[in-house]
């Protein structure tokens, strides 16, 4: 999908074609493939990613669901709403240790939530800007550590070390057809004593 875009500049040679074929009121054989081609494709991934029984990846805990790239496009939006549900209390800070799953936490969990990714700037990307707008920790504060089993990775010990105590971990199973395919797990974090920059950077594992 990155390089996605660069095929917009196919778009006026296939107007061209098309043109062509319109003043004729014919459709190119090649055209009609293509179309079926594009609708088989978009089905196929459509039951995949919200039917299919079971994984395309590791099945084993605890990197449950580890190389499916079909959980990168669903299970957010209710983890999203059990998250809130369970720990919804009160405004909040969320960490978590890599671009992704960052940009899909601060994407679906509410405002309130502050999605803050600390590592070094190869694994955060642009959060190392997105972080500097955001409400910061504060001392005394508590927070959020997040990570999925998919990408499993459990706090380090810049995160560690920046807390008083971190309790025991919840873990919310995502379902999909009466399987479970994926774990989120919330590390509850009790009282900030600095040690995380506001920009999130940190060398080495965070």
């Amino acid at each position: 999908h990155w390089n996605g875009m660069a095929y917009c500049t196919l778009l006026p040679l296939a107007a061209i074609q098309l043109r062509k074929a319109i003043q004729i009121r014919l459709i190119p054989t090649a055209i009609k493939y293509s179309f079926g081609l594009l609708v088989a494709a978009v089905l196929i991934l459509l039951i995949l990613v919200k039917a299919y029984p079971g994984l395309l990846g590791n099945g084993r805990m605890p990197a449950l669901g580890k190389n499916d790239i079909t959980l990168d496009m669903c299970g957010w939006r209710s983890f999203a709403q059990d998250f809130t549900k369970q720990f919804g209390g009160k405004p909040t800070v969320v960490l978590t240790d890599y671009w992704f799953p960052a940009g899909h936490l601060n994407f679906y969990l509410p405002e309130k939530f502050q999605v803050m990714a600390v590592g070094p700037l190869q694994n955060i990307h642009q959060f190392a800007w997105i972080n500097d707008i955001q409400r910061s920790l504060q001392p005394g504060g508590d927070a959020f550590y997040i990570s999925v089993s998919n990408f499993y990775s459990p706090p380090g010990p810049v995160i560690k070390n920046a807390f008083t105590s971190i309790e025991p971990v919840v873990k919310i199973p995502q379902w999909r057809s009466g399987k479970i395919v994926r774990y989120f797990y919330i590390y509850p974090l009790r009282g900030y004593c600095g040690g995380i920059p506001a920009n999130g950077l940190i060398a080495g594992t965070p």
